[in-house]
């Protein structure tokens, strides 16, 4: 708790349990992962074990896998620009990679 007696965000935080983003649509994608939630089998499998960094971690994954499926969408209802290409997709794919190879070790 602050000095002031206030509970700061990132207290508060820590006060609730990180619920599951499963959404009750178990159905995998073409990827493996599930279309409800968007999380691979790794992470619904050990969703109830892992500590609270971890399933901080996973939702950032699907936030990241989220927006991949967002902007994907949204260019293949439009044609690409020269701007487009610059924004570099491959950033989420290596925040993607990083993060989930840290859920393993």
């Amino acid at each position: 708790m602050a000095s002031s007696g206030v509970i700061t965000a990132m207290e508060q935080q820590e006060l609730f349990e990180i619920a599951s983003p499963c959404i009750q649509v178990c159905e995998l994608d073409k990827q493996g992962y599930c279309k409800g939630c968007l999380r691979n089998r790794t992470e619904r499998d050990l969703w109830l074990l892992m500590n609270d960094s971890q399933k901080r971690q996973v939702l950032k994954l699907l936030t990241i896998r989220r927006l991949k499926r967002l902007r994907a969408q949204r260019l293949a209802h439009q044609t690409p620009t020269a701007q487009d290409d610059e924004l570099n997709l491959t950033l989420f794919e290596d925040n993607e990679n990083n993060v989930g190879d840290s859920l393993i070790k």
